[in-house]
């Protein structure tokens, strides 16, 4: 409804794009919880026109925090390092 009402689909918000903070969600609640992966508001979001390289704003991309919920395969991947939990200060333990 907001979006429909002209709300900005790039919106940023405690650092947050709308589009990263979806993909965050969508993803932790399938790895954390094991619920089938829904990416129901990253395709809204996308189908609004939200920019899909706007990153956080400490310079994540929503590819970046996408693959930390599911990480590439094969041998030119390499794992990724854990994610902090936003607000929470780099090297700091959680």
């Amino acid at each position: 409804m907001l979006l429909d009402a002209g709300a900005d689909p790039d919106e940023v918000c405690f650092g947050h794009t709308l589009l990263t903070h979806a993909i965050d969600l969508e993803g932790q609640g399938h790895v954390q919880a094991g619920y089938p992966l829904d990416t129901a508001s990253t395709a809204i979001l996308l189908a609004y026109g939200t920019d899909p390289g706007l990153p956080t704003i400490d310079g994540e991309a929503p590819l970046q925090i996408a693959e930390y919920c599911h990480p590439r395969t094969g041998p030119a991947a390499a794992p990724a390092p854990p994610r902090p939990h936003p607000g929470q200060v780099p090297g700091e333990r959680a």
